[in-house]
């Protein structure tokens, strides 16, 4: 499924594969069943979305900002993790037209790994972080490593 969701894209694929991955694995996050193997994928849209800025006045904003005070309460509620840069973000992204970029959305999740990894709102506020923003990347190299990545992911969960 995943593989089909990469081939079959007609605009920005790598952007809108990374979104909808992320968005799927929101819906599977948490569950007993489901292998916890993204992380290579957020380290990549990480490196891919450094230096891009949050298009804060996209209406899915709201959304978004839902689901990072989520992040953020979970962040504040977990003994030694940090809550203080997840809440900044959450402020800025809640200022329409204050520049935030992207990287610092999956600094702070990756920084947070142990507990963010398996959370639905980690996942559903990383999806919409990456459908905000313009400028992605989205040559040859972002979809080699991209579907590297993702062969990646399937070969984790396969095993």
């Amino acid at each position: 499924m995943i593989k089909d969701t990469f081939t079959h894209k007609s605009a920005n694929i790598c952007q809108e594969t990374i979104v909808d991955i992320m968005r799927e694995e929101a819906a599977l996050a948490g569950s007993e069943s489901h292998k916890r193997t993204p992380l290579p994928l957020v380290e990549l849209a990480a490196k891919h979305g450094k230096g891009l800025v949050v298009d804060s006045g996209k209406p899915i904003r709201f959304h978004a900002l839902d689901c990072w005070n989520s992040v953020g309460n979970k962040l504040a509620v977990t003994p030694g993790a940090r809550s203080d840069e997840a809440r900044f973000l959450e402020g800025s992204l809640a200022a329409a037209g204050c520049d935030v970029y992207v990287d610092s959305f999956f600094d702070v999740v990756l920084d947070n790994w142990n507990v963010l990894g398996n959370y639905t709102y980690t996942f559903r506020a990383l999806a919409d972080i990456v459908e905000m923003s313009a400028g992605w990347p989205d040559d040859c190299v972002c979809r080699t490593e991209l579907e590297c990545c993702l062969n990646e992911i399937i070969g984790a969960r396969d095993e």
